[in-house]
């Protein structure tokens, strides 16, 4: 179906209970132990956490392009409360990906309300990925969807996050080609990626999402702490995730 990577950087207990996310749900999935302050990148220049976890992501999206035999991967961070049936939802995504000629479709992000129910004109649906119904033999494995149905939308430049995402092959190589290691030594641009690998191309994102921050940030800054915590409280439903 697709390829799946994990950004797990420094931290053996997230990345423990990750990987037993991903058992429990019978995914497949590679872990990426991410890029620390004596990766060559770093020679010669101040060792930056949004800068790291930038690498991180491209390197995977990189292994993917090139070792991938997929045309879709799913590229996600370690500290997510992942939906219990994203196995059977992740065929559907392809074909809507598909369908609609995207490049990227957020599946876990940071919104701290819920969009249906916002009135913000600047969501645009734009696909839905099924009704369920009791009789509907396609979505028989399915439980404990919320309001039984999944919207697509595009979104503004204000939604941030890379909890989780997919991409296509070809948009990888977009990536690959653009933010380079030449393109993060320029100090007039943002090398961060929720501000380049989710903000190009054709991009949606599906909601309600399929993975949710865990409700255990720190931060030393209280406004992004509250945040965070927000859009886990928002979001997470006990007994669709894990």
């Amino acid at each position: 179906m697709v390829d799946i990577y994990c950004l797990s950087f420094n931290n053996p207990i997230r990345k423990d209970k990750i990987i037993k996310r991903f058992e429990e749900l019978q995914l497949q999935y590679k872990i990426y132990d991410g890029v620390g302050i004596n990766d060559e990148r770093f020679v010669d220049r101040d060792f930056k956490n949004s800068h790291s976890c930038m690498f991180g992501h491209m390197d995977m999206i990189l292994d993917f392009y090139n070792k991938g035999d997929k045309e879709y991967g799913i590229f996600c961070e370690d500290d997510i409360h992942v939906n219990i049936n994203i196995k059977e939802l992740i065929p559907e995504i392809i074909i809507q990906m598909n369908k609609l000629e995207l490049d990227s479709m957020l599946l876990g992000y940071l919104v701290n309300f819920k969009i249906r129910e916002s009135g913000l004109n600047d969501f645009k649906k734009i696909g839905e990925l099924f009704t369920c119904s009791p009789n509907d033999e396609r979505y028989s494995d399915l439980k404990n969807i919320s309001n039984n149905k999944l919207s697509i939308y595009e979104f503004p430049d204000y939604v941030w996050g890379t909890q989780m995402y997919m991409i296509s092959k070809k948009y990888a190589k977009y990536l690959i080609d653009k933010y380079t290691y030449e393109y993060s030594l320029n100090k007039n641009v943002i090398f961060s990626a929720d501000w380049t690998i989710t903000k190009d191309g054709r991009r949606s994102l599906l909601y309600p999402m399929l993975a949710v921050e865990e409700n255990n940030h720190t931060h030393e800054h209280l406004g992004q702490l509250n945040f965070h915590r927000t859009c886990s409280e928002i979001h997470y439903i006990k007994g669709e995730f894990i």
